[in-house]
């Protein structure tokens, strides 16, 4: 098979049958020629494949007609014998691949016959790869050279083979300069001994360093700042043979990161001498920094506060009004744009319950989202306290106003009705929406007989003085009602008015001083809030900066504030304080003492009262610059804390006054507020002697559950129970019976509070009422006794059996029932006009008591 495969002439020999075996083993292509006519005698397989022709084809032809190259490459090795002469051809595949082929022709002796030998093998993927290996390179060089960072190429003995052009130009040197010196020539010497060790522990070790800084030295002999990482390179045989390196030039990012700590140092000064908290905390709650007043208002150290979350710490988890602050910090990490300002009570390290008015500012990364929330905060507890007991006091007032179980309405300087309460609808009958804007004494029509009694009203208004009596007023119904009219003017911003209509009342003119007290205490805790006045003095002595705010609190002239010297400053306050010594005393010894701090009150010859504080100015090295001054005008709080302290004594006073008895629960049922008739009821000497207790502990326990139950189901349902009747234990042991009234009281959320309950002792009246009723029903029994005796003797007669006899019992028996029955008509009229007389008697305020 193989000798007809190769067609080898007949006549061969065996070494040569034998040398085709061999050759068809090669995986080259082998052809053998004849070096006179360079014809092809033998063919391996691989050859009859690579140029697509069969065994019989391939001998016998001429080699240029199989491939002129290699037929050139035949000649010349038939014209050279024993020389390998280099063939290189591509062939084209019948299936259109091209083929490059690269080898040798040489014509050799063979049995003493000169013989001629051609192998190639396939180069084609070696070509290919040293293609892509070259276009590699060239992009490579074009990176290279684009790079805006330096690349360098040394070898282990830091010479320079290779950089950039980036390179070259960070350091100004020509490529000529730059490749007769080694990297270390272009460092300096402090640098050294570190980046050998780098190249040591690091380089040689692990193939890589981490990226370090380090300084080149300019041709010009300037140093460069430069950020690098440098990289080993290994021979074939794994060795080390280079090092290569990407550097960048770090001169910006030094010089930005030089103003950064300038603009750090002089922001952190700045925020840690502020008379405000400051404070930074992350998306997720946890503070990230406090400034030193909000350290000291707060009560933490700066370990015990950083990386802690705010809830917690310096915000309670529940606001003391039952809100749950937990929701609200989230929504201020998730969206601070939203909650640009706003108020929310915080916490002190003791517990202490604070509340704070806090601006929000969010800190962006690049991209815009938020990492960080900027917050200050300004303590505005005694405002807010403030605030809070004003609004209670009037809700109180409120409250009272309609709860009050007597009448009450409001006229104006005419006598026209301008309010009322609802006793004062119960009691005459009209609604307020009939009676607003109508003459009090057209509306409510006096007793002809007293002629005084019209002339309440405007007597009062006239005369500017209170006016009490007793006098009689008609109802929508004609009713004729005996009152305790009490009028009084009312006085706003000293101006009268009108008055106020009471009935068994005085509460309306206290609510109405008591709301301009509110609007003029709110005015004051917005003047206190104002920002403070800033002057800043370096250690000469010599002004830096102030703001406006100082040169109005301090009413200096322009021009002494921009002569620049604190001492011409100073000398222009010294008039305007109560102790001109002490003042100048205390500024000469905190100059003189440039560590300490202080916070002091300070008194005008005006009446105002500044709070001044002061810090000194010291930079990051510990250097002292020199002193900041803030000052704060805190008169107004000063006026409403007065104006409070009297509000609270004029409350008291009312409550004192009127006659009902009037008391205010918590939601624990606990005695918060009562007046002066209350305490007495209660056996006390006064209210304070009742405040805390609860019912259990005072004279009345036997009725203690049924108080709670009444007081409770008013808290459930959030309803006013009123005019009720319930009895009560004296501190005596009396049982007496009241008429109670008791409404919710309500937070400005609407939550219900506590209770106020008025009431009024109704024994006279009861006892009354039961006296009538114990004689009614004797007279009921002794009718029904006297009516079943005859109804008995009846009974007796009709079973008798003679009818002559029952005529004249019939007779008889009339007699007695009319005696009887007269006497008992007789004894009805008499009891009736008894009571109508008591009637009279009770509404005119006389009723005696019965007797047994």
């Amino acid at each position: 098979m193989r000798s007809s495969r190769h067609c080898a002439p007949q006549g061969q020999s065996a070494e040569v049958q034998r040398l085709r075996h061999l050759l068809d083993q090669s995986s080259e292509l082998i052809l053998a020629f004849n070096p006179s006519s360079l014809r092809v005698e033998v063919a391996n397989d691989t050859a009859c494949a690579w140029l697509g022709r069969g065994c019989d084809n391939l001998p016998g032809r001429s080699l240029a007609e199989i491939h002129p190259l290699l037929g050139i490459a035949a000649r010349e090795a038939a014209a050279n014998p024993g020389c390998a002469i280099p063939a290189r051809a591509v062939l084209q595949l019948a299936n259109g691949v091209a083929r490059t082929v690269d080898g040798w022709a040489r014509v050799s002796s063979m049995g003493g016959r000169p013989m001629g030998t051609l192998v190639a093998r396939d180069v084609s993927d070696r070509i290919r790869a040293e293609e892509s290996l070259r276009d590699t390179a060239r992009q490579y060089r074009r990176l290279h050279e684009s790079m805006r960072d330096g690349f360098v190429q040394v070898d282990m003995e830091g010479r320079l083979h290779e950089f950039n052009s980036a390179y070259q130009s960070l350091l100004g040197y020509s490529e000529d300069e730059l490749r007769r010196v080694t990297y270390l020539d272009l460092t300096p010497t402090q640098w050294h001994l570190a980046e050998l060790d780098i190249v040591q522990r690091q380089v040689l070790e692990r193939g890589y360093s981490e990226v370090y800084e380090k300084e080149y030295r300019r041709k010009d002999g300037t140093l460069v700042p430069v950020e690098l990482r440098t990289y080993l390179i290994r021979d074939a045989s794994g060795r080390p043979a280079g090092m290569w390196a990407i550097v960048r030039d770090i001169s910006e990012r030094k010089r930005t990161a030089q103003q950064l700590q300038e603009s750090e140092r002089q922001y952190r000064e700045l925020v840690e001498n502020a008379n405000s908290i400051i404070l930074r905390w992350d998306r997720q709650g946890e503070i990230l920094f406090v400034n030193e007043f909000g350290l000291r208002f707060f009560d933490y150290t700066e370990k015990e506060l950083v990386g802690r979350h705010v809830v917690g710490t310096i915000v309670p988890p529940d606001e003391s009004t039952g809100r749950d602050l937990r929701p609200l910090m989230d929504s201020i990490c998730r969206y601070p744009e939203r909650f640009e300002r706003n108020v929310n009570e915080n916490m002190r390290r003791n517990g202490d319950r604070v509340w704070i008015s806090w601006t929000n500012r969010a800190i962006l990364d690049q991209q815009g989202e938020v990492v960080e929330v900027f917050s200050v905060g300004s303590d505005i507890t005694d405002r807010k306290r403030a605030e809070e007991a004003l609004e209670r006091q009037t809700k109180l007032f409120r409250n009272l106003f309609e709860g009050a179980p007597i009448a009450i309405s409001v006229l104006d300087h005419a006598g026209r009705i301008l309010e009322l309460n609802r006793s004062f609808e119960a009691l005459f009958g009209y609604r307020e929406d009939e009676a607003r804007g109508r003459d009090i004494n057209d509306l409510l029509p006096g007793e002809p007989g007293l002629a005084d009694a019209p002339d309440a009203s405007p007597t009062a208004v006239g005369t500017g003085k209170l006016l009490e009596m007793e006098t009689v007023r008609h109802g929508r119904d004609g009713r004729r009602l005996d009152v305790h009219l009490v009028c009084y003017p009312n006085v706003e911003h000293g101006r009268l008015v009108g008055s106020f209509a009471i009935y068994r009342d005085i509460t309306d003119r206290k609510r109405a001083e008591e709301h301009l007290l509110f609007s003029n205490a709110l005015l004051a805790a917005e003047q206190a809030a104002s920002i403070e006045g800033i002057l800043v003095v370096d250690d000469r002595g010599r002004i830096i900066s102030s703001n406006q705010r100082f040169a109005d609190i301090w009413r200096i002239p322009e021009g002494i504030l921009a002569h620049g010297a604190d001492e011409y400053a100073l000398r222009s306050v010294l008039d305007q304080v109560s102790d001109p010594q002490e003042f100048r005393a205390r500024i000469d010894y905190l100059y003189a003492h440039p560590d300490l701090k202080s916070r002091e009150e300070i008194a005008l010859l005006d009446g105002r009262t500044l709070d001044r504080y002061s810090c000194p100015m010291v930079g990051s090295d510990g250097r002292h610059y020199g002193r900041v001054w803030f000052f704060r005008d805190v008169t107004d709080r000063k006026q409403v804390e007065a104006a409070l302290r009297a509000s609270r004594n004029l409350l008291q006073a009312v409550l004192d006054t009127i006659p009902a008895r009037v008391f205010w629960k918590d939601r624990e049922l606990r005695y918060l507020v009562c007046n002066q008739s209350f305490a007495r009821d209660a056996g006390a000497r006064s209210p304070e002697e009742i405040i805390g207790l609860d019912d259990y502990q005072l004279s009345w326990r036997e009725q203690a559950n049924l108080y709670r139950q009444d007081d409770l189901r008013v808290l459930e349902s959030g309803e006013a129970k009123l005019d009720y009747e319930e009895p009560q234990t004296t501190p005596q042991g009396h049982r007496i019976w009241l008429q109670t009234s008791k409404i919710p009281l309500r937070d400005a959320d609407g939550a219900v509070v506590g209770i106020l309950g008025t009431y009024q002792d109704i024994t006279e009246r009861k006892r009354t009422d039961e006296e009538l009723a114990r004689h009614r029903n004797q007279l009921e029994e002794r009718v029904a006794e006297r009516t079943a005796e005859l109804r008995q003797a009846m009974e007796q007669l009709l079973q008798a059996e003679k009818l002559a006899a029952l005529g004249h019992l019939v007779a008889g028996m009339a007699h007695e029932l009319n005696t009887p029955l007269g006497n008992a008509r007789t004894v009805a009229g008499a009891f009736g006009a008894d009571v109508r007389g008591l009637r009279r008697r009770r509404r005119c305020g006389r009723t005696p008591p019965f007797s047994a």
